[in-house]
């Protein structure tokens, strides 16, 4: 209820309830099997900083291979809190300000 209230806050009217969710269990996946990002010895600093780059300021990606804390959750949410930080900017929205992280 508190994340429908929030969003109904930002968006300016009633959000509704989801019809249906899904939780992962990627520790339980047989094609991940818990697996995390790493930096490979052919890899470099640049194809991380391709993959993070936004495609027409439309398409953004985040997640924990995209930060310098690679395979960390804490990584995952810097770069989460990075990518909305940059939608914003680039964004026609005119939101009310919410919490900043």
């Amino acid at each position: 209820n508190l994340c429908l209230q929030e969003l109904s806050t930002i968006l300016g009217s009633e959000v509704p309830r989801p019809v249906a969710s899904y939780v992962s269990r990627w520790q339980e996946d047989p094609y991940v099997r818990g697996a995390y990002s790493y930096m490979s010895v052919e890899s470099s600093v640049l194809d991380k900083k391709r993959l993070a780059k936004p495609i027409r300021n439309k398409l953004y990606f985040a997640g924990e291979a995209l930060s310098n804390y690679y395979g960390q959750t804490h990584g995952a949410m810097i770069s989460g809190i990075h990518v909305a930080k940059a939608i914003d900017k680039n964004s026609n929205l005119d939101l009310p300000v919410g919490r900043v992280y």
